[in-house]
């Protein structure tokens, strides 16, 4: 009983030992990591520790850094900016072309437009000088007509003839404007109307003072028809017809 109790003694002992071994073990080597960390980190903090030159050296470089970066964004903003103003210019262009455009494009309806409108009037009124030219050559026709049957009688109708000659040639005259107004009139154009208009009018004042002329003489000639009539005593009756119908 006394052996056992002594070999696990032994035992226990030999247990402890080797316990303590161990343990003395891993202390040494955690030792020798800590203070192989240790001399790492001093050895890394000493070969690391920057001078006051070499701390306004990195403070400076990190300041140009941010400087640059801040330089950047500004030219990226401003260039942004002017890419924004470009694109506001050019819609602003093409606004105001569109609009000068649609302008022109007005103006150049009203023209036309008007072109169209005075040249119906034009023609308009061409036709009413020629309706009463006309009218005019119709009436010479029927007092020649009167003429012959007084000049039969022995009526002396040279008065007549007169101013039915002038009356006649006065109408040739009406005609040669009236046809040379409805060509002016075909050729205009919306460049041209102003110029053509000018000219048209002027011709149209000619041309109304003619009929008029040639409508006085006419009325004279219907008045000297009267007179050869009375002269030798012929009835009356045919020049009346005449003068009735030119009233």
């Amino acid at each position: 009983m006394t052996k056992t109790i002594n070999y696990s003694l032994i035992i226990i002992a030999l247990f402890t030992a080797l316990f303590a071994t161990t343990l003395i073990a891993h202390a040494e080597d955690t030792d020798v990591s800590v203070d192989a960390s240790a001399s790492v980190e001093v050895g890394a903090s000493s070969g690391g520790t920057m001078t006051p030159e070499e701390r306004r050296a990195a403070a400076q470089a990190k300041l140009d850094a941010m400087k640059a970066d801040r330089s950047t964004n500004i030219e990226a903003r401003q260039e942004t900016r002017s890419d924004a103003q470009e694109a506001r210019q050019e819609n602003r262009a093409e606004i105001k072309t569109d609009i000068e455009a649609r302008r022109d494009a007005l103006k150049a309806k009203g023209l036309e437009n008007a072109t169209q409108r005075i040249s119906f009037n034009i023609k308009r009124y061409v036709s009413l000088i020629e309706t009463g030219a006309d009218r005019l050559t119709r009436l010479i026709e029927r007092i020649e007509s009167r003429m012959a049957t007084l000049k039969e009688h022995g009526a002396d109708v040279s008065e007549v003839q007169v101013h039915i000659d002038v009356a006649s040639a006065t109408l040739v005259s009406v005609q040669a404007n009236i046809d040379s107004i409805k060509a002016q009139v075909d050729a205009i154009t919306v460049d041209t109307a102003k110029e053509s208009f000018q000219a048209i009018r002027s011709t149209l004042s000619d041309t109304r003072d003619l009929l008029k002329e040639a409508a006085q003489s006419v009325r004279d000639a219907v008045q000297a028809l009267k007179d050869a009539a009375a002269s030798v005593s012929v009835d009356a009756s045919a020049s009346t017809e005449v003068s009735g119908s030119e009233q």
